[in-house]
């Protein structure tokens, strides 16, 4: 049986992500993808294990950032 491919679109539907970010995401090699032809030239498909292991958090990046207290505050 084959494997299900999905296309850049329903790649970013699916990961709720742009179709921008998965085309970067390809173009990083972040993502892997078959570019097959079609009736209106080549497309990038993405299997479906490979929409699996992206969806995976992967690696947390702790991000500190100033707060104004005082927005903070007005945001409560």
């Amino acid at each position: 049986m084959e494997e299900k491919l999905y296309s850049i679109k329903e790649a970013a539907q699916a990961l709720e992500v742009s179709p921008d970010t998965i085309r970067r995401r390809i173009k990083k090699g972040e993502l892997k993808a078959e570019k097959i032809s079609g009736p209106y030239g080549q497309a990038y498909y993405i299997p479906e294990n490979e929409l699996f292991e992206a969806a995976e958090v992967k690696e947390v990046i702790p991000f500190n950032r100033p707060v104004c207290v005082l927005t903070y505050r007005l945001l409560l």
